[in-house]
């Protein structure tokens, strides 16, 4: 999901909460310049929480790298109901299908990644399934949740809570 039109790096502030596609949710945690091969480069600095890192960023890259603010409460209401829906049987072989859970998990859209989970949700708590499966289904887990959390300003077990009682009903 690419950054809101006219959103810029000028337009996010310290403090404030945003989405990197290929990373997840995190935090701005500072703004500076740094001279980078004789250019003077804007930066922000993010704070990812899972895996723990932090990211300079250059300001004219934000739109580019796919950056953006969190979800609106309507976006993240259209992914929980995403979660509610029949999932959809995967045809094909597999690696070729989990490139394409990886690339909607990747992409930082709240709805394909809601997508995602209920596609490799288990029908049952005895159900097999293969290690990928697993990985890019807590991957995707992690990535709403915290983004729920953020959006609706609660913490992330109650977060987590509210997914797994709709994947319940589901």
């Amino acid at each position: 999901m690419p950054a809101p039109r006219g959103q810029n790096g000028n337009d996010f502030r310290v403090g404030q909460m945003v989405v990197f596609p290929a990373h997840g949710l995190g935090k701005i945690t500072g703004r500076r310049s740094e001279i980078v091969a004789g250019h003077k480069l804007d930066m922000l600095s993010i704070e990812f929480f899972d895996p723990k890192m932090t990211l300079l960023v250059p300001v004219n890259k934000i739109t580019s790298c796919g950056i953006r603010a969190t979800s609106t409460a309507d976006t993240m209401k259209a992914a929980l109901e995403k979660l509610k829906s029949p999932p959809k049987v995967g045809r094909g072989p597999w690696l070729k299908r989990a490139r394409v859970l990886e690339a909607k998990v990747n992409s930082g859209n709240p709805i394909e990644v809601a997508e995602v989970i209920r596609d490799l949700r288990p029908k049952s708590e005895d159900q097999e399934r293969s290690y990928a499966e697993k990985v890019i289904y807590e991957r995707a887990l992690e990535r709403l949740t915290r983004e729920l959390a953020a959006v609706e300003k609660i913490d992330r077990a109650t977060a987590s809570k509210k997914v797994e009682k709709l994947l319940k009903v589901a």
